[in-house]
């Protein structure tokens, strides 16, 4: 196998070294692998009375069991920033071995930039997130994608991004999406995720 690129993608308030415990693990897979951290920015937050953090876009609403209202605006400048990482990695690589691998937003963010970008990557690998709606509005490349999610995630409403993957799959999109019975953190679970991204990259 070629040498495979990771576009690693944190959740809300989180950096790179915060997803430390999926890194390593994905690294002893794929000791190899280049992995490019790419943190959210530092932006003020609306649902935290306007404090700074580290965000991928605003929440203008905190309602985990349906979609958030979100800065759409945001989003596309955040896309657009992975859109133009994913870019400038092709010149040391293949498309083909680059992946978007997000946790919680910074999964949310895998999908957009992923679903949205014009031309086919390896893959799209979110754990804990969903697709924003806006994303359906400029669905491009039919990308591969591995998703996972906690039947009793209390941050990102299991419904809410099931309904999403459903709404992705129903559009003939090739999508595996693994659900887990727990709450899903950084940690739980994890050993079977890496069992099915380990198929997932292996067969897509």
């Amino acid at each position: 196998m070629d040498k495979l690129t990771f576009i690693v993608l944190p959740g809300f308030t989180m950096d790179y070294e915060d997803l430390e415990p999926i890194t390593d693990k994905v690294k002893e897979l794929y000791p190899k692998a280049k992995m490019i951290k790419l943190n959210p920015p530092y932006r003020k937050v609306s649902i935290y009375k306007n404090m700074k953090y580290r965000a991928w876009y605003d929440y203008f609403s905190d309602n985990r069991f349906k979609e958030e209202c979100i800065d759409t605006q945001q989003l596309i400048e955040s896309r657009k920033r992975i859109h133009d990482k994913i870019l400038k990695e092709s010149k040391y690589t293949n498309l083909n071995n680059i992946y978007l691998l997000g946790y919680s937003q910074g999964a949310c963010m895998a999908l957009d930039a992923g679903l949205t970008f014009l031309h086919k990557i390896g893959g799209i690998i979110a754990l804990k997130g969903h697709i924003p709606s806006k994303t359906f509005e400029s669905l491009s490349v039919k990308q591969n994608v591995f998703a996972v999610h906690g039947r009793s995630d209390k941050t990102i409403g299991f419904n809410v991004a099931s309904k999403s993957y459903h709404n992705l799959a129903n559009r003939g999109y090739n999508i595996e999406y693994l659900k887990q019975n727990c709450n899903h953190g950084l940690k739980t679970g994890l050993n079977e995720q890496l069992k099915y991204i380990e198929n997932f990259i292996k067969y897509c």
